[in-house]
């Protein structure tokens, strides 16, 4: 991306300061080890939107390098503790595919994080619309729903919301031309 870099710096539990930097000379390491927490970003996606728990855990969008292909980038939600989840990362058994940046973030209490995301399923032309958090699949097109419809469409664009626990996720979809408000079951993390 011509020289241009994202930094998240973390120097006091309370402060986080996100920059992008042109045509960036090298940190010292004197700099390396005042900071809390350094990582090397490709580009904050703005349009992926940002969100805070009470504790002050920012959760946001990501294009990363590709340690194998620097020709080549992955969208991620990140916190700034790290990556929360990447394109083609395994979430409690399903492959996710791509990152749907314009469905947002959300993040509770206990750190879980809402995003929405694309998977393919077996039979499946192209790959479906799906929302996650970092520990599996919350839903996805074409699941049958306890009323006994089924999930038509998910609205990226509507955004997505966890609850402070982080046993539910909400998002926006369809069943039939019906336009609806889910709430779905959050996967629990790994024992």
């Amino acid at each position: 991306m011509n020289g241009v870099r994202s930094f998240i710096l973390t120097f006091h539990s309370s402060l986080i300061i996100f920059v992008n930097f042109k045509d960036l000379t090298p940190f010292s390491d004197y700099q390396f080890q005042r900071s809390l927490f350094l990582s090397t970003l490709n580009e904050i996606i703005e349009s992926g939107g940002v969100a805070i728990n009470d504790y002050n855990v920012v959760a946001f969008h990501e294009n990363i390098d590709d340690p194998d292909d620097i020709n080549n980038t992955f969208s991620a939600v990140f916190t700034q503790d790290g990556v929360v989840a990447k394109e083609g990362d395994t979430l409690g058994g399903t492959l996710l595919d791509g990152i749907d940046e314009n469905g947002g973030v959300a993040i509770n209490l206990i750190d879980d994080v809402a995003f929405h995301g694309d998977i393919v399923v077996p039979g499946e032309a192209t790959p479906v619309k799906a929302v996650f958090t970092q520990y599996g699949l919350v839903a996805k097109v074409g699941d049958n729903l306890a009323d006994g419809t089924t999930l038509t469409g998910i609205t990226d664009a509507a955004g997505v919301a966890i609850n402070p626990c982080g046993f539910e996720v909400a998002f926006h979809g369809r069943v039939g031309t019906t336009a609806v408000v889910l709430v779905g079951q959050a996967p629990l993390p790994p024992q």
